[in-house]
């Protein structure tokens, strides 16, 4: 049942709070259980339940909203893991400041004890969505913020490595000296601004997914050393040549050198762009016109296109066959689920990204790949969908695999909801596996 067409819940009986301290008391698990998830149960009632002997109301009592600071505190170092994500999900969806009313400086204090808590929890799915909550926050300790970026687990220091505005250019700096992990200089080169001496710390890397994403930004500027360094290189790495073309800085004579050096199937594919100055265009296509005059039958099926994925197609698939046994073995272990391709997603890991998209959906490479190369925000969507995954993941999918502007995306509904119906995500998928032949891995 699409949301447009489910039956509204009947409206519940308004809830004195004598009736609701008798519930919370009373032996009635479901009756407690209920009042837990109620919008109009007592604050002080709520943290009684916080409280409770069966992890099934607390856990009930960490997704309201209505839960008071004190009692996400005490939720937030529950010993039962479920419970404290449950409170890191609700803080996701509702923002930091949930439970506190604006004229409770206390409760503000408390939350920044949960929001400490949550970040320094053993498991890294709940760290993670602490990052996701404050990535984008400039009222909170700046302490945690630098705990999250220093995080090992990408998946938990990406968020605020990409957004935080509390991260100064000496603290990414530090980072990027303190040889991060794998993934960390990605985040930090696709940040809304870039300082001059971060960009070249980057650069310096030589870590070609992070100088990928550094080209691809637009708002940021290279000086002309960096570029040239860039120029040199990128006939070693095709990834950088189409992103290079597209620097705005780049001179006439600087744009002949790329587009000289670039492999026939990165030129057709900049040549396909809608966005592609006349200028580039010109030479572009000169470019091409050359390599098919003096290098014919250059252009193979099996070459990787500049963002790391193989083609569509049996060479394709046979490319992938390393990463779809991979991917297999996690599922068999139970370890392939949002957070590995999470991690995949970071890290570039492109191969295993679409291995994992395949597994998890039940479909062949080649409709993901499909997918992919519509740039199609309910085609993605509906792919995280079928492979179970989250509107949240989704949301970074469309943006980071399916090369979607990030005002073209489909955001998540309310409650980190797919806004798209079961029914449409099913057609979406059935659209592209049409020309499948047989069943998927």
């Amino acid at each position: 049942m699409s949301p447009e067409t489910e039956t509204p819940m009947p409206e519940q009986p308004v809830l004195s709070y004598e009736e609701a301290r008798d519930i919370a008391a009373s032996s009635d698990v479901e009756r407690r259980r209920e009042l837990a998830g109620r919008a109009d149960a007592p604050p002080e009632v709520l943290y009684f339940l916080a409280g409770d002997e069966l992890a099934e109301v607390r856990r009930t009592v960490a997704a309201n909203p209505r839960t008071p600071a004190k009692g996400n505190l005490l939720l937030a170092g529950d010993a039962e893991h479920s419970v404290r994500q449950e409170v890191a999900a609700k803080i996701v969806q509702f923002g930091h400041h949930v439970g506190i009313s604006p004229d409770q400086a206390r409760s503000k204090e408390i939350m920044d004890e949960v929001m400490a808590r949550l970040a320094d929890d053993s498991v890294v799915r709940i760290r993670a969505l602490a990052s996701n909550a404050l990535k984008e926050a400039a009222d909170v300790d700046p302490a945690v913020i630098g705990k999250l970026a220093r995080d090992r687990q990408i998946a938990v220091a990406a968020p605020v490595l990409q957004y935080s505005p509390l991260l100064s250019d000496a603290d990414l700096l530090a980072l990027i000296e303190a040889g991060p992990a794998e993934g960390v200089l990605a985040a930090i080169a696709r940040r809304r601004y870039v300082d001059a001496r971060v960009s070249a710390a980057i650069v310096a890397s030589s870590d070609p997914p992070a100088i990928t994403h550094l080209l691809k930004n637009a708002n940021i500027n290279l000086q002309e050393e960096t570029l040239d360094a860039l120029i040199d290189g990128a006939s070693a790495e095709p990834s950088w040549q189409e992103p290079l073309v597209f620097r705005r800085e780049l001179s006439e004579a600087a744009l002949d050198r790329v587009v000289e050096m670039a492999a026939p199937h990165v030129l057709d594919h900049i040549l396909s762009r809608r966005d592609l100055p006349p200028q580039t265009a010109s030479a572009v296509a000169k470019a091409i016109e050359d390599s098919l005059r003096h290098r014919p039958g250059e252009i193979s099926i099996e070459t990787k296109p500049a963002n790391g994925m193989a083609p569509s197609g049996a060479a394709g698939e046979i490319s992938y066959q390393p990463a779809l046994e991979r991917m297999r073995a996690l599922r068999s272990a139970g370890q392939l689920d949002e957070m590995a391709v999470t991690v995949s997603l970071l890290t570039d890991h492109y191969d295993d990204l679409v291995a994992g998209l395949a597994v998890l959906a039940d479909i062949e490479v080649k409709t993901v790949l499909d997918i992919a190369a519509a740039h199609s925000a309910r085609a993605i969507c509906s792919l995280a969908w079928a492979a179970g995954l989250s509107p949240s993941f989704a949301l970074e999918l469309q943006m980071r695999f399916g090369n979607i502007a990030p005002d073209e995306v489909f955001q998540p509904g309310e409650g980190d909801r797919y806004r798209l119906s079961n029914e449409e995500m099913a057609w979406q998928l059935d659209m592209f596996r049409a020309g499948q032949s047989k069943p998927g891995p």
